[in-house]
């Protein structure tokens, strides 16, 4: 089992591309899906401490994806992310417990302090 600290499941390559680099940047270990039924695998193995999950992909989207991830492990600290706006007010409003539902492009700098207070212990399980 390989462990990393981040999961990024969207279909949007170059919205993909832009987190992952970013999270280069900061030696933040990842992995990248493409939909949800591959966020699925890469969470089962290696264990994230955090997911994004794009709530719009292909085959499983983002939410199917962040319920099953929630049933498995009620730790994981999952944002799901829409380019939508109505998608993301419906989702805050559903009370679906997602740590954030945030509108894409996510903010980095937002991200990379969030993501570096999950990994010191700042955020509680």
């Amino acid at each position: 089992m390989n462990e990393v600290a981040v999961v990024i499941a969207d279909d949007d390559e170059s919205q993909r591309r832009e987190i992952a680099e970013f999270l280069d940047r900061l030696g933040v270990s990842h992995a990248e899906a493409c939909d949800g039924g591959e966020a699925k695998k890469l969470f089962t193995e290696m264990q994230p401490k955090i997911v994004l999950l794009d709530m719009n992909m292909p085959k499983i989207d983002g939410v199917e994806a962040f319920r099953w991830m929630r049933e498995q492990d009620s730790r994981a600290k999952i944002i799901l992310m829409s380019g939508y706006m109505n998608r993301v007010r419906e989702a805050n409003e559903s009370e679906l417990g997602a740590f954030a539902v945030v509108e894409k492009p996510i903010p980095l700098r937002t991200l990379g302090q969030f993501i570096k207070n999950v990994l010191s212990g700042r955020v509680p399980a």
